[in-house]
């Protein structure tokens, strides 16, 4: 049953393509160093994928391995920050598991996600071990609460004969069930022997490597700051660039007026003969729209009130103020010729 279970996992639910790509995520996740943690318990779950009936996912905790304090305690802050993403994982799965089952068909991909939910909310310290190893674990836990419950069992002087001899037919049973936890010891003794050689990491070499997880950490922290600077930096001389192409696009006013100031016409005449197109003033900057658009109003000498077109037209030898409203003097022409230079302005 479990082999077709893992079958139908990996055909037609392509259970194997999650597995691989689970556990290559692990991988990559570790090499990082900082997220190590994460990364191994998605390598141990890469493992479950890809015999997911018949394995198991338990706590390290459970199996009594003992671990580097500095790991354990950086395992800790990675739990901690990672718990937000793993809840949202958790609830999706959920769904998923929910979907699956009214399907029918696709109840053994729901089974397996089902059993990976705790992995989902938190895969830190986290072992793929055979299934037996699991339940075995389960038995005694569940052994030690009825321990606790039942507390000391009663004397033999206080069992009736019938009892006693019921006994007699038990310890048979007895002797059969303790070869089979027999057996099931010697295979967790050596899953446990396996487990304490892949701890390593987290004994000796985190240890080594501590040093590494240190730089590493200081190294990221180096980065981020790197980066941060170059954008601050890049903005400034952005804005640097906008502000003097701004200044480019502003000719000097003291020249402009010392040039215009030699002219004994206005510069713009035509404005009044013929209506401007598109293509005459599109290229030209902000500030001669603006002088070209007042000056239609400076022929017939309105009086300007802001101080840059006042100082500008009153350095015009042609130009005399006299009125405070020249709209109704214009012509058609120039009417449209200033609405035109508007829209570019």
């Amino acid at each position: 049953m479990r082999t077709l279970g893992n079958v139908l996992w990996h055909f037609p639910f392509f259970g194997f393509v999650t597995a691989t790509f689970t556990w290559l995520l692990g991988g990559l996740l570790t090499i990082t160093v900082i997220a190590a943690p994460v990364g191994l318990g998605l390598m141990e779950y890469g493992k479950l994928l890809f015999w997911p009936f018949g394995n198991a996912m338990i706590s390290k905790s459970q199996l009594n391995i003992e671990q580097n304090k500095a790991w354990k305690t950086y395992s800790i802050v990675v739990t901690i920050l990672y718990f937000p993403f793993g809840l949202f994982l958790t609830i999706f799965a959920a769904i998923q598991v929910f979907i699956l089952c009214l399907s029918i068909i696709g109840i053994p991909a729901a089974m397996v996600i089902a059993k990976s939910l705790s992995t989902f909310l938190n895969p830190v310290n986290k072992k793929c071990v055979h299934g037996a190893v699991a339940a075995e674990l389960e038995r005694r836990k569940a052994q030690e609460q009825i321990d606790k419950h039942l507390g000391s069992q009663p004397t033999f002087q206080t069992q009736t004969s019938a009892q006693q001899e019921s006994n007699s037919d038990f310890e048979s049973i007895v002797v059969t069930e303790d070869k089979t936890v027999a057996s099931i010891n010697s295979q967790l003794s050596k899953n446990v022997s396996l487990i304490n050689e892949n701890s390593n990491f987290n004994t000796s070499e985190f240890t080594s490597n501590k040093k590494k997880v240190f730089i590493g950490g200081i190294v990221g922290v180096l980065l981020i700051i790197l980066a941060i600077k170059f954008v601050i930096s890049l903005d400034f001389v952005n804005s640097k660039t906008d502000e003097q192409q701004l200044q480019s696009t502003q000719p000097n006013f003291q020249e402009s007026s010392q040039i215009n100031s030699q002219n004994p016409s206005p510069k713009y005449e035509f404005l009044s003969a013929r209506s401007l197109t598109a293509s005459d003033i599109e290229n030209m900057n902000k500030y001669d729209l603006k002088i070209m658009r007042n000056e239609i109003y400076a022929r017939y000498g309105y009086i300007f009130k802001s101080s840059d077109m006042k100082a500008y037209f009153e350095s015009q030898i042609w130009y005399t103020p006299k009125y405070d409203d020249v709209t109704s003097l214009l012509t058609e022409i120039e009417k449209r010729n200033v609405e035109l230079i508007k829209r570019y302005e």
